[in-house]
């Protein structure tokens, strides 16, 4: 595993809702560059997608045993 999936896994239900709610608030910031012509590396949007989809995996995952548990 990476070293950044590790942290991720690593949080708890309520910090990765708001680490996902934090990327996309950057994600509108790097948008918003990328379109008046600001943004010089336009690969971080790229990557910026990924972790987004990656934080909400790992959300995912802890919802589905958190019901797991409770059934």
């Amino acid at each position: 595993m990476k070293k950044k999936e590790v942290d991720i896994k690593s949080k708890t239900l309520e910090e990765l809702v708001n680490l996902s709610r934090d990327y996309k608030a950057d994600l509108a910031r790097l948008r918003f560059r990328h379109s008046t012509g600001q943004l010089e590396k336009t690969s971080d949007l790229g990557k910026l997608r990924k972790t987004i989809a990656r934080v909400n995996t790992f959300i995912r995952q802890k919802e589905l045993a958190k019901n797991a548990k409770a059934n």
